[in-house]
């Protein structure tokens, strides 16, 4: 764990030109494709050691992202 956060923080402060160039190239291809960019997040939170781990498959529908709730019960006053 402590191997992989130095060679993040490396890459990410890179003062070097070229590396930051080909770094940003990297991720973006990476961020282009779904299949790994799962696969990087759950090597990065941990998750890919847990045997029956699994991120949900992203939605292809969009929707909301949270139920709205009634703002009261009937009957009830709201006091600020």
């Amino acid at each position: 764990m402590l191997e992989l956060a130095g060679m993040m923080t490396e890459m990410a402060l890179s003062r070097n030109s070229v590396k930051r160039f080909v770094r940003n190239l990297v991720l973006l291809a990476l961020n282009l494709t779904p299949f790994l960019k799962r696969r990087i997040a759950l090597k990065l939170s941990g998750l890919s050691r847990a045997s029956l781990a699994r991120l949900p498959a992203p939605s292809r529908q969009p929707g909301p992202v949270a139920q709205t709730k009634p703002a009261a019960e009937p009957g009830l006053k709201r006091v600020a």
